[in-house]
């Protein structure tokens, strides 16, 4: 069976890689806002806050872990935008081989 090169199927790629990488910040914002709250309400709780009190403490480990998951989502991010240049430059470098082996040739 031969596999035939098709550039489209690196393009998809592309794109899929480029997607998951937005969401991937998306995702670990929400799951450090998430951490943030349960975290905060557990510990206005053992500080024995009354229900008006919790709200400082909500609030700073809200922002605190969304920071963080935010951050370790950029990282994560990046790692796959990275991966999808590093197909796009790859795709880029077997055109313009192609295309100078075919002037050569000629």
């Amino acid at each position: 069976m031969a596999v035939i090169y098709d550039e489209t199927i690196i393009y998809t790629g592309v794109e899929r890689l480029y997607a998951r990488a937005n969401t991937r910040i998306a995702t670990y914002t929400l799951l450090g806002v998430g951490i943030g709250l349960s975290i905060g309400y557990v510990m206005a709780g053992l500080l024995g806050e009354v229900a008006e009190g919790r709200m400082p403490y909500e609030a700073l480990c809200i922002l605190l872990f969304a920071g963080i998951g935010f951050s370790i989502g950029r990282e994560r991010a990046f790692v796959l935008r990275l991966r999808a240049q590093t197909a796009l430059c790859q795709l880029k470098i077997e055109e313009n081989t192609r295309a100078a082996s075919v002037v050569s040739t000629s």
